[in-house]
């Protein structure tokens, strides 16, 4: 990364422009966390873990684990507009893989006397959504950081 200074303007002002605009975009990323994590951690439906996934990718929340695949657990062409039918869940305590609409009708089904499988795919899907987004809010964190160490605001400036 380099710093924002006479010299780089001149010599690498496009570099500085994409250097700032992925500032702008971690600096995004880092802000809208804290309300997302809370709310992937209090949803109590897969539809609700579903939609603030899809709310999260358009945040730019955005990585392998949460991207379509043709085999994985996000079977869509797009993230935006996936449906229940598209997100397979299971594969987990010996339960079988299935999409969200299977889930759903499982409601009542229970894994032991404790736990049913509904709640053991819903967090299943929390995990993974709750892992990777804070993944990647870290690295926004840091990235944020380390353009903020070498670019610090104008007015913040001292002689000594």
């Amino acid at each position: 990364m380099k710093q924002n200074n006479i010299f780089n303007r001149f010599f690498y002002k496009e570099t500085l422009a994409k250097e700032k605009e992925k500032y702008d975009k971690c600096k995004s990323l880092v802000g809208h966390f804290p309300e997302l994590d809370e709310r992937i951690g209090a949803s109590k439906t897969l539809e609700g873990v579903l939609e603030l996934h899809k709310k999260a990718w358009e945040l730019g929340y955005q990585n392998g684990n949460l991207a379509p695949c043709e085999w994985g657990m996000f079977r869509t062409k797009d993230i935006s507009t996936m449906k229940p039918e598209e997100v397979f869940l299971g594969n987990v305590f010996g339960l079988w893989t299935f999409p969200i609409p299977k889930w759903e009708n499982q409601k009542t089904e229970m894994y032991d006397k404790d736990v049913s499988v509904y709640d053991i795919v819903l967090n299943q899907y929390k995990r993974v959504l709750h892992s990777n987004v804070k993944a990647i809010y870290r690295e926004a964190k840091n990235l944020v950081e380390e353009y903020e160490e070498l670019n610090p605001p104008k007015d913040s400036f001292k002689i000594w």
